[in-house]
Formats: C-alpha cells, structure tokens, sequence
C-alpha cells in the first residue's frame, strides 16, 4: 500500500512539474492571433507581444506578429520569441535571428530566433542565410508580408 501511494505521489509531482515548468512555447496553446493557426504546430516560431496595457497575444510567427501589431496600433512592453532549438519563450532583444537559410520555416523567407550566438552560428555555417538583431530581423518579416498574405490565402486561412 505505500510503495502505491509513493508511486502516485510520484507520479503526480513529475506531472506537476512537467506542466509548471515555464517559459517554453511548446505548451503555449490556442490560436494564432492573426491566422488562427494553432501554436502547438509552430513551438520553433512563435512570438508573444505583451502591450503596455497588460494584454497578451501569441502569433504563430515574426510574420503574423509583424501583422499583429499593424493592426493592433498599439505600445508593446515586450515581445517574446522561441529559440529555435527549444522552443523557450525569450525577450527578443537577447535573441539572434537568422534568416533566409535553407531551412523551411513559417513565411516566404526564413526566420528563426536563436538565444546563442553558438547554436546560431552552428545554423549559419550549415545552411547559410543571414544573421540580424530582432528591428531587422522584424524588417525581413514586414518586407515580404505579401507574400506571406498570399501564402496564408493558399492555406485557406483569412487574416483576423
């Protein structure tokens, strides 16, 4: 009977820890702000803008945060990005961007947030691309959200 409930114990602390432990958008769920993608496909590519009035949005990608915020008009406190390898939530000005690589991504040109300049150089020197700061990284996204409307328009999805 003991050996049981330490069984359950400890299987209800490991739950609890594995659902508690934070930061990561690989637990975000929902839909894309902007496309009504679910976020639980994009966990390499999400972003969060957290406004000056304490709301929240999370978007599938730089490209859907890029029109988020267009459209919201709105003062962002913080915009959050995943690292590429983790998936963790992080602020996007310590993130190192590389885009263009040949790697697919979410949008007509890649772009994927690193926290490393290490894991982003590995990146770079394996498939190519361009390494940015999030303002210019944000730019590549503004840059190409033609083609990005029209690539969500051949999805079926409409823009919120």
């Amino acid at each position: 009977m003991k050996k049981a409930i330490s069984a359950i114990a400890l299987a209800l602390t490991v739950a609890f820890l594995i659902t508690s432990v934070g930061g990561g958008a690989e637990g975000v769920k929902g839909k894309c702000a902007v496309c009504g993608a679910d976020l639980q496909k994009y966990p390499r590519t999400l972003c969060r803008a957290i406004f000056e009035d304490g709301t929240e949005k999370t978007y599938c990608s730089l490209y859907c945060l890029a029109i988020g915020l267009l459209k919201e008009g709105k003062v962002t406190e913080e915009v959050e990005v995943a690292d590429y390898l983790t998936g963790e939530l992080i602020p996007s000005e310590k993130a190192f961007f590389l885009a263009g690589s040949d790697i697919p991504s979410r949008g007509p040109v890649s772009i994927m947030a690193f926290s490393s300049t290490e894991d982003l150089m590995k990146y770079y020197e394996k498939h190519g691309g361009s390494v940015l700061h999030f303002c210019d990284a944000y730019g590549v996204a503004n840059n190409h959200l033609s083609e990005y409307r029209e690539m969500l328009k051949k999805e079926g999805r409409e823009i919120k």
